[in-house]
């Protein structure tokens, strides 16, 4: 969900690239107009990176802002026994 949204961001906002931050993918609720500050792609509780026991951490690189970027899906520490999950995508060729 987070990827896509990452890539219809992208697409939506050709000058911004990727978001910066998760927090860009949100917005109010209810959403009335996305921006390229609250796209309102995803709901808020996943934009603040917190989410079904996962905390998301969104990273790019500051050079590939406009062409890459990952995602970090990290089991809280509640969860004992599990993994990371890394997710990316690549403006030309999503993962």
């Amino acid at each position: 969900m987070i990827n896509t949204a990452a890539i219809t961001y992208s697409i939506t906002f050709p000058d911004m690239g990727f978001p910066a931050q998760l927090t860009t993918l949100g917005g109010a609720n209810p959403c009335t107009a996305a921006s390229s500050t609250q796209a309102c792609l995803i709901d808020d509780s996943l934009a603040l990176g917190i989410k079904s026991g996962y905390n998301f951490v969104w990273q790019v690189t500051a050079p590939f802002l406009r062409s890459a970027s990952s995602l970090r899906a990290r089991p809280r520490p509640s969860l004992v026994g599990s993994a990371d999950v890394l997710y990316g995508s690549d403006r030309r060729d999503p993962l």
